[in-house]
């Protein structure tokens, strides 16, 4: 009985060993992103979190004291007059500035501005309007597949953006009445005026967005679908900074993206992209849920480079297709799913060139820009032989060897020969001497 006791017990140090002390109830379920809601107000952004398959944790006034309670989440949203108005200023601004993602529409306008002084400047006591809004972000263009909206406004009193910092991108803008003051005569001037209705900043290492409207039943189908984009870039945002590192690297000018969600097998709404003559550009498909494939078509509907343009396996973070001296007008796009799970997400960034290129470019041979690793993939790039712009990318597949390939016992962590070695070496010490 002793010595079954004691190789019980030499079996399970040497599981230790192999597992490397593995803490107890440690899984990648625990790291996936939270998000935090403020209580619903004027609007209530929950309910499309909620169709979209979106989970988030409903916060409480305590929760918005301290930074510690904050930074669990990977992004929160503050409703409109929901109780997240009793957040910090300081708070607020070294959640954002840490990495952390904020939406926020319109009467939260004044903690914007007082966290973050400089961004936005506002006026209020506008009347109920509809605003048939111009799209003027590209992307946004592309995702909605139009160039107007409309912008319900059913209530008086809403904050209209007047004044925007020079780093301020703005996706939405139309013209809306106003009243704003005269200072000469300290009385309420009414104009008609074109102002941004949507926009985002960065500060630090997070980003804001901020909407001057809101998502209750005044909301039209173009506005939630707006706003689906919004939580998408959101969700989706260290894929959508990774190509736009991706496109500078490269000598583009990055546009923006167009997000979906889709089932296994499914193949996504088609894209549309304008491009100009000679205006090299460039899309890069991006995923944190795993594999997808992408195809192009030119404005004649002939499918562009298909080789260049087959799925990339999950270990791939960017997948490019780099157009050179396009033909001008609409550019499509899909975008299918190859995997094995319900509303996986998925990012293609746009890129573009400044100016027209004045010659055809002339790809060369592949050229190994990252060599491959046991554990990491590496890349290969095809150069025009004249200028030396980067035409196309594939990922090189990791080599292996660097572990036995089988994780530990179904926690999802390698063994490694190590782990293996210090198993048998443990477990065969007890059961000699034992």
């Amino acid at each position: 009985m002793k010595k079954t006791l004691l190789r019980l017990l030499g079996l399970g140090l040497a599981m230790v060993m192999l597992l490397g002390f593995l803490p107890i109830g440690v899984s990648a379920a625990d790291t996936t992103p939270k998000i935090g809601v403020s209580t619903p107000g004027s609007d209530d952004i929950g309910p499309i979190l909620t169709s979209m398959g979106i989970a988030f944790d409903d916060l409480n006034y305590s929760d918005w004291y301290t930074y510690e309670n904050l930074k669990q989440y990977y992004a929160i949203f503050l409703n409109c007059l929901g109780n997240g108005y009793n957040i910090e200023d300081e708070v607020l601004t070294r959640y954002v500035n840490e990495g952390g993602l904020v939406y926020a529409s319109d009467l939260t306008d004044s903690q914007i501005t007082s966290a973050f002084p400089g961004k936005l400047e506002f006026v209020y006591a506008q009347p109920q309007t509809v605003a048939n809004a111009d799209i003027v972000d590209k992307a946004l263009q592309t995702q909605m597949d139009k160039a107007k909206m409309d912008v319900i406004f059913d209530l008086s009193g809403w904050a209209v953006i007047t004044g925007i910092s020079e780093d301020v991108e703005v996706y939405i803008r139309g013209d809306v009445t106003t009243y704003e003051i005269d200072y000469d005569t300290y009385d309420y001037k009414e104009q008609v005026v074109n102002r941004p209705l949507a926009i985002s900043f960065k500060h630090g290492a997070g980003k804001v967005f901020y909407t001057s409207f809101h998502n209750r039943a005044q909301a039209s189908g173009d506005m939630k679908k707006f706003l689906e984009y919004l939580i998408f870039n959101i969700s989706l945002n260290e894929n959508n900074e990774t190509m736009s590192k991706e496109a500078a690297k490269k000598g583009f000018k990055y546009v923006g993206p167009v997000f979906g969600s889709l089932n296994p097998g499914q193949t996504s709404a088609t894209f549309t992209y304008k491009a100009t003559a000679g205006k090299d550009f460039m899309l890069m498909l991006s995923s944190s849920d795993g594999d997808f494939s992408i195809a192009l078509k030119d404005p004649n509907g002939k499918a562009y480079n298909p080789n260049a343009a087959q799925g990339f396996s999950a270990s791939a973070i960017i997948r490019t297709i780099t157009v050179a001296n396009p033909i001008a007008g609409d550019w499509t796009f899909t975008v299918t799913s190859n995997n094995a799970v319900n509303g996986a997400m998925f990012a293609v960034g746009i890129a573009e060139t400044d100016s027209t290129q004045s010659h055809t470019h002339t790809p060369g041979d592949w050229e190994i820009t990252k060599a491959a690793t046991s554990s990491e993939p590496g890349e290969k790039v095809k150069k025009c032989t004249v200028c030396g712009t980067v035409l196309e990318s594939e990922p090189i597949p990791a080599t292996g060897g660097g572990t036995s390939g089988k994780t530990i016992f179904g926690t999802g962590r390698p063994a490694t020969f190590l782990n293996w070695i210090l198993f048998f070496v443990c477990f065969g010490w007890i059961w000699m001497w034992f």
